[in-house]
């Protein structure tokens, strides 16, 4: 919604190194438009190395998203990018990207897959009980979840999967002979399955939510 020459607000939410933050706004200049970059996170060090990757970021906010001081609708396009996934009460940080953004880009991996499941239900839930100790995850999603849970808040534009067997096959140099047993059936499998629906790999195996949302008017609901 942006005629080129007009100042575009980006906010990175807990985006590591803020190399994403930096494509986009690489990709939104090409476009003409000139953009203010800004980083949030609750940790410092990750803020230093976002700085050292963005030397032209605007602002950084040590801070929770879920209580910034933005004004309403202040930022154009706010990056949330695998980060539900780590947040409590997801839905307060999502009513906060809803005042603050007009446009939210988000990325979530679906844990809630079919094979996921029966192997947390077999094991006592003992890939969610990793997912949490090595990744930080606390909240898993399949899409219908995370489609619920956007929909309190905004309205989805465009959606997609990012088909992640397509990576995980092109490092296989990389992969131990034995976990290349464990892994290659699911990441075929999925290949194939993703010819005929992109949805329809995900249902079944592991893969990545990315959505653009128009969040609604704010109205302290």
């Amino acid at each position: 919604d942006m005629n080129k020459n007009k100042l575009c607000n980006l906010l990175d939410v807990g985006g590591g190194a803020g190399l994403i933050l930096k494509g986009v706004a690489d990709y939104l200049r090409k476009k003409g438009l000139k953009v203010n970059k800004n980083a949030l996170d609750l940790s410092k060090d990750m803020i230093n190395i976002t700085k050292k990757n963005n030397p032209d970021l605007k602002k950084f906010y040590l801070a929770s998203i879920k209580d910034t001081n933005f004004k309403n609708k202040e930022i154009n396009l706010c990056l949330l990018i695998d980060v539900i996934e780590h947040i409590p009460q997801p839905e307060e940080a999502l009513k906060e990207v809803k005042r603050i953004s007009k446009y939210a880009l988000i990325k979530v991996p679906l844990e809630r897959n079919f094979l996921d499941d029966i192997i947390n239900l077999f094991t006592f839930n003992k890939m969610n009980k990793m997912r949490k100790e090595q990744l930080g995850h606390i909240n898993y999603f399949n899409v219908f979840k995370i489609r619920r849970l956007i929909k309190k808040f905004g309205y989805i534009e465009c959606e997609n999967y990012t088909n992640s067997w397509e990576l995980y096959l092109s490092r296989k140099k990389r992969i131990s002979f034995i976990k290349k047993l464990y892994y290659y059936p699911r990441w075929h499998l999925s290949k194939i399955l993703s010819k005929i629906s992109l949805a329809l790999s995900a249902f079944f195996f592991l893969d990545f939510y990315v959505a653009l949302i128009r969040c609604k008017e704010f109205d302290n609901n």
